[in-house]
């Protein structure tokens, strides 16, 4: 008797997928069938374009850095100088009460003058008070943004860095490649072919497995 034909299936496999990365193409793969060891990489895709990006991005983080470093050093330098004048206004006030104080015990005509003299420094230092908050203010409020600026320029670049990483798929465990068929261009089914050199794929695409040869 004729000895039934038996169909071996291992019960799970382990999928491949493209990385969640836009715009990717395929620059090298391992051939379908091909037994690989865990971690060797089985895809590599074409990271050229993501480098020229990632140096944009870097010299942009660079320009934003310097521009903070630039507004914080001339920041300080405003901060210096108003800590000046605001000594200064608080001296000139203190002086002229004094001189109030001296010229009301000598004459009553002088001692009126030194008064208003005093008002007018009084004046001078909630003035310069003033100033000197505003340029707090308006500090804070430029260095938030050129802060904003520069963390999301640090962003976009550890963004990028991280997409040029997962350009090389590796075997998720050890066994044979069974690499998907591309239906991208295919009109019918039976025209799909398996993925190539120069293929473009979508971010998070099954591209193949790994069979789980022991299940």
């Amino acid at each position: 008797d004729a000895l039934p034909i038996c169909e071996l299936r291992p019960r799970r496999s382990v999928q491949i997928y493209a990385p969640k990365v836009p715009s990717l193409r395929i620059a090298w793969l391992a051939p379908s069938g091909q037994n690989v060891n865990q971690g060797d990489t089985v895809i590599r895709f074409d990271s050229s374009s993501s480098q020229q990006e990632l140096a944009k991005r870097e010299a942009a983080y660079r320009q934003a850095q310097a521009a903070l470093d630039q507004w914080v050093a001339q920041s300080q330098i405003t901060v210096e100088q108003d800590k000046s004048d605001l000594a200064d206004a608080g001296f000139a006030v203190q002086n002229a009460q004094l001189e109030a104080d001296l010229q009301s015990i000598k004459s009553k005509i002088e001692g009126a003058k030194s008064k208003i003299d005093l008002g007018i420094s009084q004046q001078k230092l909630k003035v310069e008070e003033a100033t000197v908050a505003l340029h707090a203010a308006a500090d804070q409020s430029k260095l938030a943004s050129l802060t904003r600026l520069r963390d999301q320029a640090q962003a976009d670049v550890e963004l990028q860095k991280s997409r040029i990483s997962q350009m090389e798929v590796k075997a998720p465990m050890s066994g044979f490649l069974s690499l998907s068929l591309n239906y991208q261009n295919a009109i019918t089914s039976t025209d799909a072919v398996p993925y190539k050199v120069g293929d473009s794929v979508y971010s998070g695409m099954n591209l193949g497995d790994i069979p789980d040869l022991d299940s």
